[in-house]
Parts: C-alpha cells; structure tokens; sequence
C-alpha cells in the first residue's frame, strides 16, 4: 500500500502546538502514550493525521527549532535590520512558542530565575 501524500495545514500544526503546549508534563512522559492521547484529544476528527505523523511533525518542529537557535545564536541573524527581522519572523513564525516548549528548562528561564535575595533576574535589568 502506497502512502498518500500528506502535508500540515498551518492551523493543524497550531493545534499541535496548542496540545503540547496544555500538556508539557505528558511529554515529559512516554513518548508513545503522549502521542496517542494528543491524537485521542487534538485530531480525533482527523484520520489523515496518524499518530506517526504526530511524532514525525513533532520531531521536525524540534529539528525547526535547533536549526533556528543555531541560525540567529551564531549570525545575530533577525535581530539588526527592519528586512532581517521581518524575515526571520517569517521563517521561524511559531519560534517563540516552540522555545517556551522545549527552550529553557523552567527552573532557569530568566522569567522564573531568581536571585538569592528573591528578587526576579528580569526585575534588575
């Protein structure tokens, strides 16, 4: 049997990251139980979107991210020119949501990070 092509639609792809964004600690979890509760809850509806097609999509969005992390840690790529930014948002338009899922661990983000007289990191700046 031949697979049928297949491709995300963008409000699909949202709706996965809705889902993982709702369940961070399943994730965290076995990978394939996550998988199948996200399918169960956030594309039930929708048979085209398998449970191999969850983890791949998953799997590229997290390569997406690395790739993006690299691109703008080691050029400053996105940040200097008006045309750069605009760019960059347009390439890696879901970034900041996928950093809040796999960026930095919450015990060192800089939103929750404090200091040792309990004053909030972001606070001094």
């Amino acid at each position: 049997m031949t697979a049928k092509f297949f491709t995300w639609k963008k409000s699909d792809i949202e709706r996965l990251i809705d889902w993982m964004e709702e369940n961070l600690e399943a994730l965290r979890g076995s990978r394939s139980t996550w998988i199948k509760d996200c399918k169960e809850q956030a594309f039930a509806e929708h048979a085209e979107i398998t449970a191999k097609r969850i983890g791949t999509k998953y799997n590229n969005l997290k390569a997406s991210l690395a790739a993006g992390k690299k691109k703008i840690g080691g050029t400053g790529w996105g940040v200097t020119e008006e045309g750069e930014i605009k760019s960059w948002k347009k390439k890696y338009l879901l970034y900041r949501r996928l950093d809040g899922i796999w960026g930095t661990s919450p015990n060192a983000s800089l939103g929750t990070a404090e200091d040792t007289l309990g004053m909030s990191i972001r606070d001094q700046y």
